[in-house]
């Protein structure tokens, strides 16, 4: 019976590494490439429309160091949604929610947009229907455009990166790494033992996660970024989750064995 436990311990251990390792790449994915490199792409195209459809803003660096310098991932968010929902068409359409978030960005930074623009600009004057219309059509024409290059293999790598980084994916993959612990607890049956398996499973998830951040630092700096120099790409995302997965690990195993030994002496006394 022991030696059945012990072999089941043994890949609900595994099973729970590559669970931790799954959502922590997840979020690092998520980070990497939609936050810096599409979202580098996105914004590129959301201020190449502003320039072009407005007399008002024609200085183009200006422009990207006010959305740079200020969180606009919600944007993003939106933009990469409508894209994939429209994936298989040919015609990308941008949805009201995504211009809303757009303009709602504009009118929160309105004071930092005056100052590179010659006059003062006004709530009004960003959400009058023409300046919607302009940024609607500039944005459909542009990524429809981008999608027209897509092959069909780089939109089911795209479909399938949008399930892998979404909320609901993670959840599921909370549940089931709780599920995990909660199966180590009912086999070892103590209320400390299965802390041993769990923290060496989230020390060995912090080791990958960790050398996958040097890995991915080295490649994702001197491949991308030497082909698009106007990206900086930093994936200190997998660092800090590593650094969390490994001080977990190491916690369980100093707590089940200040709690082991603990027990031991009581037993002796």
């Amino acid at each position: 019976m022991n030696i059945l436990k012990g072999i089941a311990g043994f890949f609900i251990s595994i099973i729970l590494i590559l669970l931790v390792d799954a959502y922590s790449l997840s979020i690092s994915l998520k980070y990497v490439l939609q936050n810096q490199i599409i979202g580098s792409v996105v914004k590129e195209q959301i201020i190449n429309s502003y320039v072009e459809n407005s007399k008002t803003f024609k200085d183009k660096d200006k422009l990207e160091g006010i959305i740079n310098d200020n969180k606009s991932n919600e944007i993003i968010d939106n933009i990469i949604d409508d894209y994939i929902k429209y994936l298989d068409d040919s015609n990308y359409k941008v949805s009201d929610k995504t211009i809303d978030s757009i303009l709602d960005f504009c009118v929160k930074h309105k004071d930092e947009l005056s100052e590179i623009s010659d006059h003062e600009i006004t709530e009004e004057e960003i959400r009058k229907s023409e300046t919607r219309e302009d940024l609607t059509k500039s944005l459909n024409d542009g990524f429809s455009s981008l999608g027209n290059n897509l092959g069909q293999t780089e939109k089911d790598i795209i479909k399938s990166y949008s399930t892998f980084t979404s909320k609901s994916f993670r959840i599921v993959l909370l549940v089931l790494i709780f599920v995990q612990i909660v199966l180590l607890v009912l086999i070892k049956w103590s209320p400390y033992k299965w802390m041993t398996p769990t923290g060496v499973s989230f020390i060995i998830s912090g080791v990958f996660i960790g050398t996958s951040y040097l890995i991915a630092k080295i490649i994702l700096n001197n491949v991308i970024v030497n082909d698009t120099k106007e990206i900086s790409i930093n994936p200190k995302i997998m660092l800090i989750l590593a650094i969390v997965e490994l001080s977990v690990g190491v916690i369980l195993l100093i707590t089940k064995t200040i709690i082991g030994n603990t027990l031991e002496k009581q037993r002796t006394v």
